[in-house]
Parts: structure tokens; C-alpha cells; sequence
């Protein structure tokens, strides 16, 4: 008896996702900056190659960016507060 695997299960598990577009929404979440460079690079490398993954390329440049701005705003703040104390005392 030989096995016939289920063909609805492994159409999901045979895609052909990019692995950099993976990795560039990764790194949006722990290095935000790196994130979007890497989404900017996936995006016509996608193009290219007829990958799957553009969605998660244009998901990591956004993420990346909206957290790079809320970073910088959060430094700023930091810095001002600092700034603030250093004077007070």
C-alpha cells in the first residue's frame, strides 16, 4: 500500500514564499531600519524572480518605518528628559 499524500495539505506547504521578504518583516520588528532596507531590497527581487512574498516585503518596510519614527521620538523625548534633569540639578 503506498501513500498518497493529501494534495489540499501540501499545496499549502509548496509555496514559494521569499525567504528575504520573510526575514525583512523579522527584522522590522527587532531592528526596524534594517527592516526596511531589506523590504526595499526584496521588492524588485520579487519582481525578478516571481517569488511569492511581496505582501510581506511592503508589510516590513511599513512596519520598520513606523517603528523607526516611534523610536526616534521616543530618543528625543528621552533626551529631553535627561536634558531636563542634568539642568535641574
Amino acid at each position: 500500500m503506498t501513500y498518497s499524500p493529501n494534495p489540499q495539505l501540501t499545496a499549502h506547504y509548496n509555496r514559494n514564499t521569499s525567504v528575504m521578504s520573510m526575514f525583512a518583516l523579522i527584522a522590522s520588528m527587532l531592528v526596524p531600519p534594517l527592516g526596511v532596507v531589506l523590504g526595499i531590497i526584496a521588492l524588485p527581487r520579487l519582481a525578478v524572480t516571481g517569488k511569492d512574498g511581496r505582501g510581506l516585503a511592503i508589510a516590513s518596510v511599513i512596519v520598520g518605518a513606523v517603528l523607526t519614527v516611534v523610536q526616534i521620538v521616543v530618543l528625543v523625548l528621552v533626551f529631553a528628559w535627561l536634558g531636563d534633569q542634568a539642568t535641574a540639578s
